[in-house]
């Protein structure tokens, strides 16, 4: 279809000017240029899309969206706009986490999500309270893993707590601390997500500590 087609085409002429910004065979003004254009139209087909999926929420359209939001951001990482861009990316991949109804696939995609949300939180572009914001809800996309995966008595409690989750959870925590949530009741259910993490990968002597 003709958005295909449009995701396509960017993606091309994202590929070209990434080329010619390696080759300098062009004036510096024409790079400049290229590359300027090439953010812009990615950009905004992006939201563009995105805005589109939120009146309807046709998965193919979400798709699309994230898919030129990926691209922007890999291409063009110093854009001014990139900590808000990579909210709006994780946003997405968040509704994909919530519909997926196969279990494994859907605990895999609530990673991705959580994975993305901590990027926004450290991002250097991001606002205090986008920081603030995405730490929380990556430390909730990560409590959904938890929630998909297989309970203590099983496989799982063999393998250690994923270091990326434990780090979302610290990164909250100490935002948080910074600048003091609305709600300190989160801080007390962050604290015992992240004991609980620890307690079902079997490591009772980190979690104990925590729960106290």
């Amino acid at each position: 279809g003709n958005v295909d087609n449009k995701v396509a085409e960017l993606t091309t002429l994202v590929q070209l000017s990434q080329a010619l910004q390696k080759a300098h065979r062009l004036p510096a003004a024409m790079l400049t240029e290229c590359t300027e254009t090439a953010s812009a139209l990615t950009n905004e087909a992006a939201r563009q899309l995105h805005a589109e999926w939120a009146k309807t929420k046709a998965p193919r359209l979400r798709t699309h969206s994230a898919t030129l939001y990926r691209l922007y951001l890999d291409a063009f990482p110093q854009t001014a706009d990139a900590g808000s861009t990579n909210f709006y990316y994780a946003e997405l991949l968040w509704s994909d986490a919530s519909e997926e109804r196969d279990a494994k696939q859907r605990s895999a995609r609530w990673e991705i999500a959580a994975q993305a949300y901590s990027t926004c939180a450290a991002h250097p572009r991001a606002s205090a309270q986008q920081q603030q914001s995405c730490a929380l809800i990556a430390t909730e996309a990560w409590q959904n893993v938890l929630a998909t995966s297989p309970t203590v008595g099983s496989a799982a409690r063999s393998r250690p707590a994923s270091p990326m989750m434990l780090a979302a959870f610290d990164r909250y925590l100490a935002l948080a601390a910074k600048t003091p949530p609305a709600d300190p009741a989160r801080v007390v259910d962050i604290k015992f997500a992240k004991a609980d993490a620890l307690r079902r990968s079997g490591d009772a002597t980190a979690a104990i500590p925590i729960f106290r």
